[in-house]
């Protein structure tokens, strides 16, 4: 074997036998959140504006607004992990009439959380 054929022979077994095959994916969650305030629509009882809040801990992450009729939200792409989200319901002047809070788990993929949203207000 001359010099060139070993040469290639080490390049090519050192490629074959490196074993090294690195795959990397992320796969976000989306999540969507439908409500009722207890068990109503929350048109019907005052309310005009909802809120949901998406918090890792102490720190907001996000806030999607909906305004009624809207009885649900979604947000994309949230790294899979726990959480927790807010959903408020307000009043035309700006007073929380509705709210739940609750701790869940984004899987990757879709997920959906129904929520009754219990009096809170005035």
């Amino acid at each position: 074997m001359n010099r060139r054929t070993r040469v290639l022979m080490m390049v090519l077994g050192a490629v074959l036998l490196s074993g090294c095959l690195v795959i990397e994916t992320t796969h976000n969650a989306d999540v969507s959140f439908q409500w009722s305030c207890e068990g109503r629509d929350c048109n019907s009882l005052g309310v005009v504006a909802v809120d949901v809040e998406i918090w890792d801990g102490r720190r907001l992450l996000t806030r999607v607004p909906a305004d009624p009729p809207a009885v649900a939200a979604t947000v994309h792409s949230l790294e899979p992990g726990t959480y927790t989200f807010t959903i408020i319901g307000m009043s035309p002047t700006g007073l929380v009439l509705y709210e739940a809070t609750e701790t869940f788990t984004a899987r990757a993929g879709d997920n959906v959380y129904t929520v009754s949203l219990p009096y809170v207000g005035p």
